[in-house]
């Protein structure tokens, strides 16, 4: 059953990301790490912030979202703390009620913290 998760995706966002990130999101939850970063990163190099600042910007958050999947914590905060610098990504509300694995590790309270309305 290889690429079925590809398949069943059809694009929604960028040119040729929406079926990418799917892509990965599917051979994430197969455990599949290794294909799933690959494809999280060729998604952010397709549609990087400097080509696209919307879509370019949700290519990083979702990559980050795949990397906290697959237990890859360092990474996952990594990508969120660009995330969050980046204007009108991810807020406050969206990190607070998101149910990322990373809910229990110090920095990702620390960035959902740096977000919060002062």
């Amino acid at each position: 059953m290889p690429k079925t998760g590809f398949r069943l995706c059809r694009p929604t966002g960028g040119p040729g990301n929406g079926p990418r990130i799917e892509s990965s999101r599917t051979r994430e939850k197969r455990w599949q790490t290794k294909d799933a970063l690959r494809e999280g990163r060729r998604a952010i190099e397709l549609l990087p912030v400097t080509k696209d600042s919307i879509n370019g910007a949700h290519m990083i958050e979702f990559f980050a979202i795949i990397a906290a999947w697959v237990g890859e914590k360092d990474l996952a905060c990594e990508q969120l703390a660009i995330a969050t610098r980046l204007p009108g990504s991810l807020s406050y509300g969206q990190l607070k009620l998101h149910p990322y694995p990373l809910r229990v590790d110090p920095r990702f309270e620390k960035i959902v913290q740096s977000l919060a309305p002062k």
